[in-house]
């Protein structure tokens, strides 16, 4: 598929070039035209969550990017996380989407 991938059950994670700790998630998944997400991270996981409406806490703001070919950006700073091109868990559904990064 080459450098700008359009398989929408994947996550592109890539360092921003200003800041070492922060990353630009991009992908064409649907999941990620809700415009608020929240999102937890751990040591070999990302999940994301729709916020509830009683959600108290912190939400991240997906970005639609300008190229006019559906995709969407999400920016994180987290020192754990790393960059690669990342399948979407096929446990993920339409409340919440998982990428697992590390492999044991």
């Amino acid at each position: 598929m080459g450098r700008h991938e359009t398989d929408p059950n994947h996550i592109n994670i890539c360092q921003d070039k200003q800041k070492t700790n922060k990353f630009i998630l991009s992908t064409k998944n649907d999941f990620f035209k809700n415009k608020e997400l929240v999102v937890k991270i751990d040591d070999e996981s990302i999940v994301f969550k729709i916020p509830t409406l009683d959600w108290v806490g912190r939400i991240h703001r997906t970005v639609k990017h300008n190229n006019g070919r559906g995709w969407r950006n999400l920016y994180l700073c987290d020192e754990r996380l790393i960059t690669g091109r990342f399948e979407i868990d096929e446990d993920s559904n339409e409340d919440q989407l998982v990428i697992y990064y590390r492999e044991e």
